[in-house]
């Protein structure tokens, strides 16, 4: 059960003014915990400002995770992760492209099992990972879920956190941890950290706009996206002398569509200078996919399957 207070402030709204328009801000605190919640338009925050005044005024007690009365928390409880997430995909599932669609199923598949209540009788990362990406998230196939998958979600159900627990700190940052690794357990690409993690706050958004968490969770959460390795690494990289003699030849054939063989990379700088472009025997979309492989959705999709509907 949830902690319980009754040491609560309720502050004045805060107006900012933007661009498009302005935002009431109700801004409370509860057990020491800011909270706020943004409103487009005034008479909605001055009604839920009321609400949390009418319920301290009357003694209601206020939940410590959510920051709402205990009254008003209740119907949140029965809300799990789990059930959210997969009506975040439903809602996106109509409108978003086939790739975005694994996208979306990719990083919430990541996050889910950071968001389980207990691992007791839990299936392999394996089991779990191809039930959430192939099927769970998968809209399109959710309802003709083997059996085998079907005893996955059954646990997954029974063991995802409330949505309302979302707003404990400590969670939100272990779910952004598992964003930023692969799954062989190495840190994960700039971009692909990056892309997660936009869904997952997008989800978070989303259980914002149904009421169900009181404020965005990654509000109060200061953790950064990894930043990018962009250092160059000289043993995969064509000395001069080779350079020069795949030039040669490239300059002499030309490939099937007519287009030479021959792209810029970067030569080992000479002492005390810096790095210069030399060209190379080979196709920039060759290099790159020879060398960092497949993006990662597409290798879920080698090894899970992803049917796009």
């Amino acid at each position: 059960m949830s902690d319980l207070t009754y040491d609560v402030k309720i502050w004045t709204t805060r107006v900012y003014k933007g661009k498009r328009g302005n935002r009431y801000i109700v801004r409370w605190e509860v057990a020491n915990k800011e909270r706020a919640r943004t409103h487009t338009t005034k008479k909605l925050a001055e009604s839920f400002r009321s609400s949390l005044i009418s319920a301290a005024r009357q003694g209601f007690a206020f939940d410590v995770a959510t920051g709402q009365p205990e009254h008003m928390t209740r119907p949140l409880a029965t809300v799990t992760w789990y059930e959210h997430a997969m009506a975040f995909v439903d809602m996106k599932w109509a409108r978003a492209s086939p790739r975005h669609r694994k996208s979306i199923a990719e990083a919430l598949a990541t996050v889910t099992p950071a968001l389980m209540s207990t691992d007791r009788g839990a299936p392999s990362p394996e089991m779990i990972r191809r039930t959430l990406y192939q099927w769970a998230f998968n809209t399109a196939n959710r309802n003709a879920m083997p059996e085998e998958e079907v005893r996955v979600d059954a646990w997954l159900r029974a063991n995802s956190l409330p949505l309302a627990q979302l707003a404990q700190s400590a969670l939100v940052r272990a779910a952004l941890d598992l964003l930023a690794l692969r799954l062989d357990g190495k840190p994960a690409a700039h971009t692909t950290v990056a892309r997660k993690r936009a869904v997952f706050c997008g989800a978070l958004r989303y259980a914002v706009e149904l009421d169900h968490l009181v404020g965005h969770p990654m509000d109060r959460v200061s953790w950064t996206t990894p930043k990018a390795d962009d250092e160059i690494d000289f043993r995969v990289v064509v000395n001069r002398d080779s350079g020069c003699r795949i030039v040669a030849v490239g300059r002499r054939r030309r490939s099937g569509d007519g287009r030479f063989l021959c792209v810029h990379v970067l030569r080992r700088p000479a002492a005390g200078g810096s790095a210069a472009p030399q060209a190379a025997g080979l196709r920039t979309a060759h290099t790159a996919r020879d060398r960092l492989g497949r993006a990662s959705a597409d290798r879920l999709d080698a090894v899970h399957g992803f049917n796009v509907g």
